[in-house]
């Protein structure tokens, strides 16, 4: 997955946390997993390409520290774990949060799916017969004020985001924590989930249970600054008391590395400085619990106000670990003279052009399974992959990332039903009633389906954010390709900004044709629910229908591999979007 705007709301946590800690001792290999909040409406804008450049270097003490690379143009922003819409963002979290404080359930080993039992805070999960209650149990993890990490932590969490469940990035209607009954401590580390129904324990563990972070009750549970720490959040007014105060002091950016609230941590990094323009200082938390404990002096986070100001950087000595843009890959070899080793961080990530079918003009054509179908077969995957791409690019063929290896892939997408095939869309077009014209124009609307006029044209405008240069490159021969078959493509480039205005879900119709939708990414079990049901994130097309919400419900439920194929068995040949590759997140340059 490679992200396309700072906009849109990921917290890869295992990624760019697992780059981190591998700093500490050993030169890091990036891996794969990534989570993500629900909070993004909208799709992709273009990458940030502002031309007043200046970048900062630290000045260390000794060479036993690590500096790494922000995102250009994204500096951190908020700073707490509990983390409200809008800024869930990789800076305020995987690269900023995540290293202060853990996630209950960490996950991702490597490249492997799962959770990771040396990096999660607890030390058993279990369920009952029903898949109805869970049980939690802690590890001995302390804060680093001393005092232990408690159920109570866990409750306090649960109750700030129950009280502000339409406030907390990671909200999805109808899951957590929505989906908890109601839950009770049976010990000072052990805690009671009762849910309501039954739920796949590998779903409910990895998805679910990963948005939890223990937070420190003893120290935040206070209303305000000068209040007294109390269980204020055990009635909903003070929860959302706790709230408004604990979130109003995390966007404090001035106060980041001085208030006291941030100074109680159990993750294996401090922040000790952090400056107005966003470079971070972390230094080892001496009362550290886990296993993989610093062994550098110091991690500096900098800051870059674009691509080129950080590749400038990296070639000059002054980051450890960076990132090479797309169209710089022509300045590798400077960068492998200068020492350092490329490798790709990939993710767990969807792309596609997302069709409308709520416009009043093409959406009865875009309604048809059998357009979207010749659609996709006009999409030349291998060609994207390998020329705009270098093949740093994974392909799709459903609706579950193929890349890295994921076990929820099924053999029928694998086999690629569509691929890329002129000829075969044309005919296909051609038995449904569409003449062999350019463009092609329905000559039978009893075959070309319902709501499409006889000699209705088929011409489709594609909406995409400018500035992207592999994007426009991708529909360039997506549209060259679909004259062959008869298809006339408009490629229109609009602003992020009009973009972000014009591609939304429509209460009832909207003009927007088709718009790319760049960089979904998966928690750790791909499921739909976040893409394909009615009222989702990715919900902005109007592609849904019952069939399809009661085969993503079976796969929140059902913890058989058969209920998660019959998912995405029926979307790879529904055709939801019309795929394209997913370009690695990121290629990341390594000393």
């Amino acid at each position: 997955m490679r992200l396309r705007t700072g906009s849109f709301v990921v917290t890869s946590v295992v990624a760019v946390l697992g780059l981190a800690l591998s700093a500490c001792g050993s030169p890091p290999k990036p891996p794969t997993t990534t989570t993500t909040s629900h909070t993004s409406t909208t799709p992709h804008g273009a990458r940030v390409t502002t031309t007043t450049a200046k970048s900062t270097t630290t000045t260390v003490p000794n060479r036993n520290v690590a500096t790494f690379a922000e995102t250009p143009g994204e500096p951190p922003s908020y700073i707490a774990p509990l983390t409200p819409n809008g800024y869930a963002t990789t800076a305020n979290t995987a690269q900023l949060s995540s290293l202060m404080w853990r996630p209950l359930m960490w996950p991702g080993i490597g490249e492997t799916l799962g959770p990771n039992t040396t990096n999660s805070l607890y030390s058993s999960i279990s369920y009952n017969a029903a898949d109805t209650q869970v049980t939690i149990t802690l590890k001995d993890w302390n804060w680093s004020d001393g005092l232990p990490v408690t159920a109570r932590d866990i409750t306090f969490f649960l109750n700030l985001v129950k009280a502000n469940e339409s406030q907390w990035s990671g909200s999805v209607a109808g899951q957590l924590p929505s989906n908890i009954a109601s839950f009770r401590i049976t010990g000072p580390k052990t805690l009671v989930l009762d849910l309501k129904g039954a739920w796949s324990p590998f779903w409910f563990t990895d998805n679910e249970l990963s948005l939890i972070t223990p937070i420190p009750q003893q120290a935040w549970d206070k209303a305000s600054a000068t209040s007294k720490d109390g269980n204020y959040d055990q009635t909903p007014a003070g929860a959302r008391a706790v709230w408004s105060f604990l979130t109003s002091q995390a966007r404090q950016t001035s106060t980041f590395a001085t208030n006291p609230l941030w100074k109680v941590v159990d993750g294996p990094w401090k922040l000790q400085r952090f400056a107005s323009n966003g470079e971070a200082m972390f230094v080892p938390n001496p009362a550290y619990s886990g296993a993989d404990k610093a062994s550098l002096a110091a991690f500096v986070e900098l800051p870059f106000a674009n691509s080129t100001a950080e590749l400038n950087a990296l070639a000059a000595g002054h980051v450890d670990v960076g990132y090479l843009p797309y169209d710089l890959l022509a300045d590798q070899p400077v960068l492998a003279k200068a020492g350092f080793s490329l490798t790709a961080w990939q993710g767990l990530g969807l792309a596609g052009m997302i069709p409308n079918l709520t416009n009043t003009k093409v959406g009865p054509i875009l309604d048809q399974t059998y357009m979207r179908q010749a659609l996709r077969q006009l999409v030349d995957q291998a060609a994207m992959v390998s020329s705009i791409f270098d093949g740093f690019a994974n392909p799709a063929y459903g609706p579950v990332p193929l890349d890295p290896s994921d076990p929820y892939a099924s053999p029928a997408e694998k086999a690629n039903p569509y691929p890329f095939d002129i000829s075969a869309a044309a005919a296909t077009l051609s038995a449904h009633g569409w003449s062999t014209a350019a463009p092609d124009v329905c000559t039978n609307p009893k075959a070309c389906g319902p709501g499409i006029s006889k000699g209705q044209a088929l011409a489709l405008t594609v909406t995409y954010p400018a500035g992207d240069q592999d994007l426009a490159e991708e529909l360039e021969l997506f549209k060259t390709a679909a004259i062959q078959a008869g298809v006339m493509i408009n490629l229109q480039p609009v602003t992020p900004k009009v973009f972000a205005a014009t591609v939304t879900s429509c209460k009832s119709s909207c003009t927007w044709q088709l718009a790319t939708f760049q960089g979904y990414p998966f928690k750790v079990i791909p499921t739909g629910g976040g893409l394909f049901l009615k009222g989702s994130p990715g919900d902005i097309g109007g592609y849904n229908n019952s069939t399809n919400a009661a085969n993503i419900t079976a796969t929140l439920h059902n913890p058989s591999p058969g209920a998660f194929y019959t998912y995405e068995n029926y979307l790879v040949t529904q055709v939801p979007w019309i795929w394209l590759p997913s370009p690695d997140y990121r290629l990341t340059e390594v000393t």
